[in-house]
Order: structure tokens, then C-alpha cells, then sequence
């Protein structure tokens, strides 16, 4: 399954597999050699593929799946907040992170949150974009 993911991921990165040797710090054979399956790479080397492409291990070795995880959506929607300029953009992002909270299962230190804990949450959020929109 994971040579499938690896070539999948790749195309739809629209990476050759020289460039994303070049982007990983692999040569362009180990890329071949995984996708051809005659060679499985260590947990190290797949953790950074995974990280690369943004997606969970268990999604690029087969185990699930959903490409990303709740945390990783959650993660994405913050940095993209944090590198918002314009507070209309910022606010927009905020309403995906509430919406991410909401409808994903969301974990802490690979336990899940508890759904009162994350009502919660999604109130302070929502009450913080409040003040923030008040500001405006």
C-alpha cells in the first residue's frame, strides 16, 4: 500500500520522482525503488515523507484511510491564521478551525478530547473571533 500512496501523493503533487528526491534529500532510485516496492523504507524516512506531503504515517502506509488528521487540519488552519495579514482573512480562517474542531475527532497526546471538552473549546474560540469581528 505504501508504494501506491508514495506515487499517488507524488502525482498529485505534480513532483517527478528526481524533484521530490531533490526536495526530500533522497537520491532519485531510493524514490524509484519504493515505488516499485523492491525496497521499504525505515520509520525515520517515513516520517519525513509523511511530514512532506502532510499526512498522517498510518494514511501513507495503508493503515487508514483519511489523508490527514484531525490535528494536522487543525495545525493548518492555525498556521494559516498566524500568517494572515488582513483581519477579514484572519476571521475567515478562524471560522475553519471551528468548523475542523466540529466536525473531526479531534486527540491530545493520542487520547480522544472529550465532546463537553471540546464544546468547550469551540466557545472560546468562537467568543475570541467575536471580540475579534467587534474590533473591526
Amino acid at each position: 500500500m505504501f508504494k501506491e500512496r508514495l506515487i499517488k501523493l507524488r502525482k498529485e503533487n505534480k513532483l517527478s520522482q528526481y524533484e521530490l528526491a531533490n526536495k526530500l534529500g533522497f537520491t532519485r532510485g531510493q524514490i524509484s525503488n519504493y515505488e516499485l516496492g523492491s525496497r521499504e523504507p525505515d520509520l525515520k524516512t517515513l516520517h519525513k515523507i509523511a511530514d512532506f506531503f502532510q499526512v498522517t504515517l498510518d494514511y501513507l502506509t495503508g493503515r487508514v484511510d483519511n489523508l490527514t488528521s484531525a490535528e494536522t487540519d487543525l495545525r493548518k488552519a492555525i498556521n494559516e491564521v498566524s500568517g494572515l495579514s488582513n483581519q477579514n482573512n484572519r476571521n475567515l480562517a478562524m471560522e475553519e478551525i471551528i468548523e475542523v474542531l466540529k466536525v473531526k475527532e479531534l486527540t491530545l497526546n493520542g487520547k480522544p478530547i472529550p465532546e463537553d471538552k471540546k464544546v468547550l473549546i469551540i466557545a472560546q474560540l468562537e467568543a475570541t473571533l467575536d471580540v475579534l469581528r467587534k474590533q473591526e
